[in-house]
């Protein structure tokens, strides 16, 4: 039985005093101090003399649930946190909740003072918060929370497009913190200012600038529903380092008011790269980069996320599994050479630049691209909205594209890029960047070849041997070479014949093209060291 409002709190009865003349606002010295002003929270009365836990849960999360800042998320109650302009999200543990709670009401059980009963105030235990935290009443009656994102999002109701800007929202799940208003924009200003995005970056094809467009739509597109199937981890992928792949992922975080949940690759055990990677989905991180990876990305736990059609388990340290929504994340990779399993690469979009030599990024007023489009963000948001509400008004078109596993991004990407930016196909030049990923032998060929045209070294007939040594002075990573075999010359020799024989195997004559160069291979009659008459293989690599 609700006691909200119904009781006295005899503790809380201020103290009778004696009568003071009238000072009109002026206080004597000898005026004892103004007691504080209380706020009257509702009484929720504690499990306890008869009184159910149900009972009481419904009645602590009933008021809680109206505030709408504790949420229901995956299997635990987790409450928004703010570091400075971005917000995140923390799992509420037993003892936190003790005080959180008693921030919402006012707890209370009944005691007997003579021969009445009168509600009293009672601090709720550890044991206590953790059954609240347990109950039923509190799965079911909490907001269920999805994802946050710092900007405001659209969404389609009833056939029409609706902004959220602020708050949550129980359609989405989202609880979108606004940073300012977003304009309507007319369709030719959108395309120009999210064109002017990419002016500076040298893209390997026209293939790769219409999927980095796509990058700035997709996840708008995702997280207001207007893709309901799965989206594909976004690979910027370069041929030297400093060429500004990462640079180019920050800036799509950045028109979303986002910064990176950047992943390092480490070796397993606490601090890991899976065990960063589930810390960030479970604060809420919207963007999540995994940086710089080298060599094979071949981590299960992943691609499970990428491909999860529903609620993915995570874990972290002291709060057991906590399930996430995958839908309400977006995932990069950045790598100078990407090498991944098959099925990985088919759930990828590898977007390719060149380093351009000598090339300094210009500043806006002061500040790099990214860290422009971090604080005008509702600028390129404006953009970013106005290229779908005018697909939506299109009829949300699709192509016939069947170029990647995951159909329904593909055909709408491919659509807007072609029919809205005047671009390339959403996928043109895509399955050699695919099939190079997933294959060791063409990845470590692209690899070898832009680095002997870094040093000058193509055009130069070089036998295993000659390639072994080169990729040790330039640090060209030798798949499937454990660490111990990298250090022994005939393992590198050995492994680079096997690789570069894969590579070179029914091209014939003219040799294999792969991603712009050339290789031949010629056999050569020398004399070993014993004097003897010997036949050696020599690779050649040109630029096509």
């Amino acid at each position: 039985m609700s006691t909200v409002a119904e009781t006295q709190d005899i503790t809380t009865t201020p103290p009778t005093r004696p009568a003071i003349a009238p000072t009109f606002g002026i206080r004597r010295a000898d005026d004892p101090p103004e007691e504080p002003k209380r706020v009257i929270l509702p009484s929720v009365r504690v499990p306890k003399d008869g009184v159910p836990i149900s009972d009481s849960a419904r009645e602590l999360f009933t008021v809680i649930a109206a505030k709408q800042d504790l949420f229901y998320r995956g299997g635990v109650v987790v409450r928004l946190i703010h570091e400075g302009r971005q917000a995140a999200v923390e799992p509420l543990r037993d003892e936190a909740a003790q005080s959180c709670f008693e921030k919402y009401v006012h707890f209370t059980k009944r005691r007997k003072v003579i021969d009445m009963w009168i509600e009293t105030h009672v601090n709720i235990t550890k044991a206590m918060a953790k059954q609240y935290l347990a109950s039923d009443e509190c799965r079911e009656l909490l907001p269920r929370l999805k994802g946050v994102v710092n900007c405001p999002v659209l969404v389609e109701r009833e056939g029409k497009i609706h902004q959220v800007n602020s708050g949550f929202d129980p359609a989405t799940g989202l609880y979108v913190t606004n940073q300012g208003e977003v304009e309507q924009l007319d369709l030719a200003e959108a395309v120009k200012r999210l064109n002017s995005l990419l002016e500076e970056f040298d893209f390997k094809t026209a293939g790769d600038r219409s999927r980095a467009l796509m990058s700035f739509l997709t996840p708008a597109l995702k997280f207001g529903g207007f893709i309901k199937g799965p989206i594909p981890i976004e690979v910027a992928e370069a041929n030297e380092s400093q060429s500004g792949k990462s640079y180019r992922q920050q800036l799509v975080a950045a028109v979303y008011h986002e910064k990176l949940g950047v992943v390092t690759r480490k070796s397993g055990g606490v601090g890991s790269m899976e065990e960063t990677f589930q810390s960030h989905l479970v604060s809420g991180k919207a963007f999540i980069q995994l940086d710089n990876v080298r060599g094979k990305l071949d981590s299960q736990l992943v691609e499970a996320f990428i491909t999860a059609n529903g609620p993915f388990a995570t874990r972290v340290p002291y709060h057991g599994n906590i399930e996430v929504d995958p839908s309400k994340h977006m995932l990069f990779i950045s790598s100078n050479g990407f090498e991944s399993t098959k099925d990985l690469a088919n759930r990828s979009c590898i977007v390719r630049i060149n380093k351009r030599a000598d090339y300094n990024y210009p500043l806006i007023d002061g500040n790099d691209l990214a860290a422009h489009a971090f604080e005008h963000h509702v600028d390129y948001l404006a953009a970013v909205f106005a290229v779908i509400r005018h697909w939506h008004a299109e009829g949300k078109k699709r192509t016939v594209e069947t170029r990647h596993d995951l159909r329904e991004w593909c055909q709408v990407g491919d659509w807007i890029v072609v029919n809205v930016f005047n671009s390339a196909g959403l996928m043109d030049g895509h399955d050699e960047a695919k099939q190079r990923a997933s294959n060791p032998s063409l990845g470590f060929f692209r690899n070898l070849a832009v680095k002997l045209e870094a040093e000058g070294r193509l055009n130069l007939p070089l036998s295993a041997t000659n390639l072994a040594d080169f990729c040790q002075e330039a640090e060209v990573d030798i798949p499937n070479l454990n660490e111990a075999n990298s250090r022994d010359p005939k393992q590198r020799r050995t492994q680079i014949g096997k690789l570069m024989r894969a590579v070179v195997d029914g091209s014939g004559e003219c040799g294999r093209v792969w991603e712009g160069y050339r290789v031949v291979a010629a056999e050569v009659n020398v004399v070993n060291a014993q004097g003897q008459a010997d036949t050696r293989t020599h690779y050649t690599v040109t630029k096509v």
